[in-house]
């Protein structure tokens, strides 16, 4: 268990709560302006980044679409 979570550490791998999931959340790479990744976490299904309007910064490579 110890080594899973240095290995999870160590990659900048993301793990997320699987109740979210159960809620309706779904998750979502995607590259900003400037080449930088972040993962997007969304009620709804996005097809598009550019139809996004509002977001929240969760940490420095996350963020939730309000």
């Amino acid at each position: 268990m110890c080594l899973f979570f240095v290995v999870v550490l160590k990659c900048n791998a993301y793990h997320f709560n699987p109740l979210l999931g159960f809620l309706g959340y779904h998750f979502y790479e995607i590259t900003v302006v400037g080449g930088v990744s972040h993962i997007l976490i969304s009620k709804k299904t996005v097809r598009n980044c550019k139809n996004i309007k509002e977001i929240v910064h969760i940490s420095e490579y996350m963020i939730l679409e309000a």
